[in-house]
């Protein structure tokens, strides 16, 4: 059985792991789960009694696959975040044993900063709502993807197509016009998958609600309409979100 650790980095933590366990869809893939919190911060907004004994603080001892969550940190430089020296010890961890990872929005940047040394690009407003995007490619991992597909962004950090293109280890398979390259694929197997295909239909809107609270300038999101919405009324970037996790898993399995 392949193992899964999961970074959860998200300041709701139960509600990040219900969405990303809809993505993952463990035992359906024959995945052992091992939820994980960072050793080097104090959750605020969930309490530990919460997430303990299931939770391990730190990695727990054997995996197989790293999945990291976005946070909400797209404006603060990585130095100022309380766990980014334990964030790149986890990264080189993984990259000492071989160790995929799966990386999303804020941990994608994170990682392409780490290991490939690409500073984070910040944009003065949000990215924010739901874009359509295109294959880049013919791949494996997204051959059973439609050939314009729409999913939610929401960060204020981006990395420019030519960037990539000076980066022969970083290969883009999906890009939008709106949001850039939003799913990149490493030389190693490592996938960083820079929107959200977890996100709930409700999610975005929490989120302005949220950035509104804290007396930020964000605006609606775009694009969110109900015609995103799948024959079971769920939003359809999470089939995408499903498909993309289940593509790689089998094309981890088979190299």
């Amino acid at each position: 059985m392949t193992s899964v650790a999961f970074l959860n980095l998200m300041p709701n933590k139960i509600e990040t792991e219900r969405q990303w366990l809809h993505i993952i869809c463990p035992q359906q893939h024959d995945l052992e789960w091992k939820p994980c919190i960072t050793a080097s911060y104090q959750p605020k907004h969930t309490p530990l009694s919460a997430l303990l004994p299931r939770y391990t603080v730190g990695l727990p001892d054997a995996f197989d696959i790293l999945v990291v969550t976005g946070a909400p940190l797209g404006q603060k430089p990585f130095q100022e975040i309380v766990y980014w020296q334990e964030l790149q010890r986890i990264f080189k961890h993984c990259e000492d044993r071989a160790i995929p990872i799966f990386a999303s929005c804020w941990a994608a940047h994170a990682l392409l900063l780490a290991r490939y040394q690409l500073p984070v690009q910040v944009r003065s407003e949000k990215l924010f709502g739901v874009f359509s995007h295109t294959q880049t490619m013919q791949h494996a991992i997204t051959q059973k993807l439609p050939k314009e597909l729409y999913l939610p962004h929401s960060r204020y950090a981006f990395i420019a197509a030519e960037v990539l293109r000076n980066k022969s280890q970083l290969t883009p398979l999906l890009e939008s016009e709106a949001a850039g390259p939003s799913l990149i694929l490493t030389q190693d197997h490592n996938l960083l998958l820079l929107g959200h295909p977890e996100y709930a239909q409700d999610t975005l809107l929490f989120e302005y609600q949220r950035d509104k609270r804290r007396g930020l300038s964000t605006a609606l999101p775009e694009g969110l309409d109900a015609t995103h919405a799948n024959a079971d009324n769920l939003p359809v970037w999470q089939n995408y979100g499903q498909v993309i996790f289940a593509e790689w898993l089998a094309f981890l399995r088979s190299n």
